[in-house]
């Protein structure tokens, strides 16, 4: 009769490489090499013998003391036993010691089944240390790990899945909190805890509201843009909201003053500067404020986020790359005196977009040195003063003194609402283009002016420009326009004209575009003076920069006399020659007797010293005379054109 002894002697192991649980520190993981299989020993003996031989042993693991489920099978096994004593390695798979249920190994000598089946108890190297009070789980070289009693108090591991379950032994995601809705959850260091991450749909956090459905709503369920808050916020940044510096929305109504709030807001602003945001609302202020360098207030709509002046005095200073985008600054021209905008200094690169600068009894901007506001851009905006059709009333002044250094300063897209425009006074560079203005003020200072593609100069009459290097295109002129004295190089080309066009610069350097114009020419002699009596004259010329194409015509009248001498036709001081010695040019002339009748030609030519017109014909150096080319009659003609350079 075969006995035998069974004894677990070494270790339990985790084949696949995972660190052993060490019950020097209870739940440490320690890593390491771990032995691969159960080092089994025991003795065998037959009535009393030791055996020595080769035995063929079989193992099988079971889940019950008898009967269960057959868990494993190492098949039969070829073991040399020794004085009794044998050593083998079971391969028992991790499939086989998964969960808590107690496993009991069974030993077949040969043909004969040992009874009763062995208990596995913990070794030095098993899986899952007795000091977790649970079970090992190893699946297809993965690891799980799971302890408690009961699945509110489970913490579950498992290296397959890759899901850590905590208060429940069934995870289904990477990080499972089980427990009891509304109360269980995370719980943070401050004592709060957190029940629910679901905040995406909606949520509280502290006192407010958020919600998310792509966009996020402070104090809104219904967000429309990215971030949508609904009410004051604070904060040390880039911008600032001016309302959480003073008073609730509800006072914005015009009737609070704003002036300390807004200051506020400007030094709660980073010392490298930022924006000053103005929600819908009236900001009444009575005192100036002073914007410093690169500050921006930004509004929500030039008709919305308003400004307004409650004082005598000038309401804003404006600094060193500061300016206004989507705002309203108002003067209340009829109750306050003061200007809107002021420039000093030699501060430059100031901004206005999308802005209303209006009803200022003072200047809506001034620039008072011709160095203030270098490289400043007003864009989009409109731009108009108080009774500003009135004499002299313009909506912009710049400092009228002499400067020969580029300064430059644009105004695109303004509209100055039917009012006078702008004083240029001593500037030098600046550009207007695709705007709708009033008045132009020319001075004698001013220099390098481009105004191009404008509907310019509405509601006035006339316009004088005086000035050096100024060129004027593309736009659509109300006035009637003089060059005067002190205007040189003018250049006025492609543009449209509601009147005339008239150059009494005396100077040949500027380039005007007169398209058709017409003039009545006086007669000349060098004896008795011509008269028209109830004859007829007349003249028309247009001019191409210098290039003037210039044509006269008289008809005979009963009364008409041609007096004494060679007869001379005027011409008009923009169009005359500028030197006496302007070289000659030579037009086609030709003179008709009515009653013969008969036609002669001849030539017209320019006669500079005189500022005038001759004509000759058949050769002759004989002008035109009472009795040449024919004694002259009611109804003869005499016509001539030329063009010429001046």
């Amino acid at each position: 009769m075969i006995k035998k002894r069974i004894l677990l002697i070494l270790s339990l192991v985790y084949a696949l490489g995972l660190g052993t649980l060490d019950s020097r520190a209870e739940g440490t993981a320690l890593t390491g090499s771990v032995p691969s299989g159960i080092n089994y020993q025991g003795r065998l003996e037959d009535n009393g013998t030791a055996v020595n031989a080769t035995k063929s042993l079989t193992f099988k693991l079971y889940d019950a003391s008898t009967g269960g489920s057959l868990l494993w099978n190492s098949g039969a096994l070829s073991i040399a036993v020794n004085s009794g004593l044998f050593n083998t390695s079971l391969a028992i798979p991790i499939s086989a010691l998964s969960g808590n249920t107690t496993r009991y190994l069974e030993v077949t000598v040969g043909t004969v089944t040992l009874s009763p089946r062995e208990i596995l108890n913990a070794v030095p190297y098993a899986l899952v240390a007795k000091t977790l009070e649970g079970s090992l789980d190893i699946a297809r070289g993965g690891l799980s790990v799971s302890t408690g009693t009961a699945a509110s108090s489970a913490l579950y591991v498992s290296s397959s899945t890759g899901y850590v379950g905590v208060g429940t032994a069934n995870p289904s995601a990477k990080l499972h909190i089980g427990g009891t809705s509304g109360v269980d959850g995370i719980r943070f260091p401050d004592g709060t805890v957190m029940t629910s991450a679901n905040v995406g749909l909606s949520g509280s956090v502290s006192a407010g509201t958020v919600t998310f459905n792509g966009n996020v709503g402070i104090g809104t369920t219904l967000p429309k843009v990215s971030l949508h808050n609904n009410g004051d916020f604070i904060t040390k940044g880039p911008w600032v909201d001016v309302r959480a510096h003073g008073h609730s929305l509800s006072t914005t109504n015009g009737t609070d003053d704003w002036t300390t709030a807004i200051a506020s807001a400007m030094a709660a602003l980073p010392t490298a500067g930022g924006e000053v945001l103005f929600p819908v609302g009236i900001y009444l202020v009575k005192n100036t404020l002073i914007l410093g360098s690169n500050i921006t207030f930004r509004g929500l709509g030039n008709k919305t986020s308003r400004i307004i002046k409650g004082f005598n005095g000038d309401l804003i200073n404006l600094g060193e790359n500061s300016g206004f985008i989507n705002m309203g600054l108002e003067g209340d021209g009829g109750n306050y005196t003061g200007r809107g905008i002021v420039i000093s200094n030699d501060a430059g690169r100031q901004f206005v977009i999308g802005s209303r600068i209006v009803d200022f009894d003072g200047y809506c901007v001034e620039f008072e040195q011709t160095t203030s506001g270098s490289q400043s851009i007003f864009l989009n905006s409109q731009i108009s003063r108080y009774n500003g059709t009135a004499s002299g009333r313009y909506a912009v002044k710049i400092k009228d003194e002499q400067q020969l250094s580029a300064y430059p300063r644009k105004f695109i897209g303004i509209e100055s609402s039917g009012t006078k425009f702008i004083d240029l006074g001593g500037c030098n560079d600046i550009m207007i283009s695709a705007s709708v203005i009033g008045a132009v003020l020319f001075s004698q200072n001013s220099r390098g002016v481009m105004i191009t593609g404008n509907r310019l100069g509405m509601n006035e009459t006339q316009m004088n420009i005086v000035g050096n290097n100024i060129a004027i295109s593309g736009n659509d002129i109300s006035p009637a326009i003089t060059l005067t004295p002190g205007a040189l190089g003018v250049t006025m080309m492609g543009n449209t004209y509601n009147s005339t066009v008239t150059d009494t610069s005396g100077t040949w350097t500027n380039n005007l575009e007169i398209a058709y114009k017409e003039y009545t020419p006086t007669l000349t002699s060098g004896g008795v003076a011509p008269s028209i009596g109830n004859g007829i004259i007349r003249g028309s010329y247009s001019r191409m920069g210098n290039m003037v194409n210039l044509c006269v015509e008289l008809t005979m009248g009963g009364t008409t006399t041609l007096g004494a001498g060679d007869v001379k036709f005027s011409m008009p001081d923009e169009i005359a020659p500028y030197h006496a010695y302007q070289q000659v040019s030579v037009g086609v002339a030709y003179a008709r007797d009515d009653s013969a009748p008969t036609i002669k030609t001849g030539i017209v030519t320019m006669l500079p010293s005189d500022k005038a017109l001759g004509f000759y014909f058949d050769g002759s150096i004989s002008g035109l005379a009472y009795n040449w080319p024919f004694v002259w009659a009611a109804n003869d003609a005499i016509r001539g054109c030329i063009t010429y350079t001046r």
